[in-house]
């Protein structure tokens, strides 16, 4: 079972009309950076929504698989005891596609989960790290222009994934520790700026540099 933690809640009033929740992949990275996006910046969710984390735990632990989160995600929803409300409420499933390798099939099995439709998939190829990077003034330009290849091979580099190694060689934070990982959601309009120069369509993710969460943010954003 799936134990939501509350992050952020609008109380301007007793009707809530939406809830969203995010289900992160990562146990640290993800979870620094969307306690920012909540809490430190200048993010607003549209009114009367409630917007929670899925906190992974037990058997949980160490959960990678982005099809496991997504059935995971389902079966919450299909849970009669959390109330969710299929018609209005969202879960958003933040995962890496690194695990499928650029594999074009198994990346595009995952277009099955479209007939869910209070399922939205946030991805990121390969990894968190690259929609971090895009939070950076002039990433594409400055950054994954000049390296697209190395980003999407994403073999190691000095003992790292090169898109770990090239933020942290960029911002000095290691993203995989550091909790000023938070600090980057600041900055969180700058990558749905940035986001729109690479790919966001899951099915030409297995050829491209890929990304959509700031597209999701975006959606959600009032500002």
């Amino acid at each position: 079972m799936i134990y939501p933690f509350l992050l952020s809640r609008n109380e301007s009033t007793l009707e809530v009309k939406k809830n969203i929740y995010f289900l992160l992949e990562g146990k640290n990275t993800e979870q620094f950076y969307f306690d920012g996006l909540l809490n430190d910046s200048d993010f607003k969710p549209y009114d009367n929504v409630s917007i929670y984390s899925f906190i992974k735990g037990g058997s949980d632990e160490g959960l990678t698989q982005p099809i496991k989160m997504i059935e995971k995600a389902i079966s919450y929803a299909n849970d009669k005891t959390n109330k969710f409300n299929k018609n209005i409420d969202k879960i958003y499933v933040i995962f890496d596609l690194d695990v499928f390798k650029n594999d074009n099939g198994k990346i595009s099995s995952l277009k099955k989960y479209r007939k869910y439709k209070y399922i939205k998939l946030g991805y990121s190829n390969p990894a968190f790290e690259l929609f971090l990077l895009l939070h950076l003034d002039e990433a594409y330009t400055k950054y994954i222009a000049k390296y697209k290849s190395k980003i999407l091979s994403n073999e190691y580099y000095k003992g790292k994934r090169f898109i770990n190694y090239l933020l942290s060689e960029v911002t000095g934070i290691n993203p995989k520790s550091n909790e000023l990982v938070s600090v980057f959601a600041k900055n969180y309009k700058n990558a749905i700026k940035e986001e729109k120069s690479i790919n966001e369509i899951l099915v030409k993710a297995y050829k491209n540099v890929t990304c959509n969460v700031a597209k999701l943010i975006d959606e959600l954003d009032t500002n």
